[in-house]
């Protein structure tokens, strides 16, 4: 299930402007470069907008580089189904959510946003007002952990020295843990769409304020 809501998350933060790419869970990938194994972040659907979206092999979309404005991904902690009838399905997960951003280029005038903790009020105002209305009749999904900056989301990853001073200002990062609790309907279409123009108000009424 995790991969499922992951995706569908994914999709809605693909379609604002200051994501340059946003993908659903990733994993470790090893790979041999110049006779070292190196770890790199994958995902095998990345989306570029929520109109555009990479399905291959090419897992450098999640690695920032100096044309990325924002980079999101989820990182999977674990979900289990509790019921399983032949109305619904009860499914209870958590999900890592990894957010990368040029702060120079994702806080604009436009949308009025000074850094890192714009960003992540809005991006916490998005995960928790989700209903998934056309995926699930009944649930609850919310942000209830921020991560330590202590804990590096991309320590693990071989990044190089021109990797990693994209950790350093005005390069910014953040990892937030989600929570959720739904009964998935059987035999039901994703609630994409829904959760892609709820993303876009909620954003567009953050720009209003400004």
């Amino acid at each position: 299930m995790n991969n499922i809501i992951a995706d569908i998350l994914a999709k809605g933060f693909a379609s604002l402007d200051f994501i340059s790419s946003a993908a659903g869970l990733v994993y470790d990938v090893k790979l041999k470069k110049n006779d070292k194994i190196k770890t790199f972040p994958a995902a095998q659907k990345v989306f570029k907008s929520s109109e555009v979206c990479i399905k291959d092999n090419t897992y450098t979309h999640l690695i920032p580089t100096g044309k990325d404005t924002g980079i999101i991904y989820f990182e999977d902690l674990d979900s289990d189904m509790i019921t399983k009838t032949r109305q619904y399905e009860h499914w209870r997960g958590s999900l890592k959510l990894v957010g990368w951003f040029n702060l120079l280029n994702a806080c604009t005038k436009e949308n009025g946003f000074t850094g890192t903790d714009d960003l992540k009020c809005l991006i916490k105002d998005m995960i928790n007002s989700v209903t998934f209305s056309n995926f699930a009749f009944k649930g609850h999904i919310e942000i209830d952990k921020e991560y330590s900056k202590n804990k590096n989301p991309f320590s693990r990853f071989s990044y190089d020295e021109a990797r990693t001073q994209f950790l350093l200002h005005p390069f910014d990062f953040m990892s937030l843990r989600i929570t959720y609790n739904v009964f998935i309907k059987c035999n039901c279409t994703l609630g994409e769409g829904d959760v892609e123009a709820d993303f876009l108000s909620i954003y567009q009424e953050a720009i209003d304020k400004v």
